[in-house]
């Protein structure tokens, strides 16, 4: 029998790198052209987040909770799930996390955007250009097709990160705090993946918490915009 301490991520893994990739190309080309539509989104909440008015957090939030309920559906639950089961558990928790989106920042209006300076600005705004503008060519930096690009609002790792970075941006209270966990744990999950494949964008999964935590503690000490 081999012993515990002999096994290595990789070899929980449920599938191969090729097979990850190939379900992202399919992907893409069934979805195709919704990804210039998601594109356009993703432009769109850039520009409020970096110039909130009054109704920002109440139109970001309903965007982002119906992109979270958009991505547990299309990617996780119907194909990200037929080759990895715990898709299954992922996508009902996408389903909470979009709903909490909804309802903290709909009719609750809690999750209310703040003109950041300084390094909340630099950080939060930061994750969400990357998640929108760059994120979806890395897979031609790292050699891969562009047929599997990760676009913003239709796949999971670019959304939790530009989930991140508005967070920084909004200002900080108890029930936004609920909204950090899920794209915390998600960034953990999804950056040991990608790492166990050898895929450098593992680093920006894995990092995105941290700048998080960064984010938290600079706005314990900053007075909001």
């Amino acid at each position: 029998m081999t012993e515990w301490w002999t096994y290595r991520p990789e070899h929980f893994l449920l599938f191969s790198e090729r097979v990850y990739w190939r379900l992202l190309e399919l992907y893409n080309a069934e979805l195709w052209p919704w990804q210039a539509g998601a594109l356009l989104i993703g432009v769109f909440v850039l520009y409020l987040s970096w110039r909130p008015y009054p109704r920002s957090g109440v139109l970001i939030s309903g965007v982002m909770g119906l992109l979270w309920l958009i991505v547990a559906w299309s990617y996780l639950w119907s194909h990200y799930a037929t080759i990895n089961w715990a898709a299954t558990y992922m996508a009902g928790a996408f389903v909470v996390q979009g709903i909490l989106w909804i309802v903290i920042g709909v009719p609750g209006k809690r999750f209310q955007m703040s003109a950041q300076t300084g390094i909340r600005r630099s950080l939060g705004g930061g994750m969400v250009l990357y998640a929108v503008v760059i994120h979806p060519f890395a897979a031609i930096v790292i050699g891969r097709f562009p047929a599997a690009s990760e676009v913003f609002g239709l796949t999971p790792d670019p959304l939790v990160i530009a989930s991140l970075g508005m967070l920084v941006l909004s200002r900080i209270n108890r029930m936004n705090l609920i909204l950090w966990l899920l794209p915390c744990l998600w960034c953990l999950v999804s950056g040991v993946t990608l790492m166990t494949m050898g895929s450098p964008t593992a680093l920006v999964l894995l990092l995105s918490p941290l700048i998080a935590l960064v984010a938290i503690i600079v706005a314990k000490y900053q007075k909001p915009a």
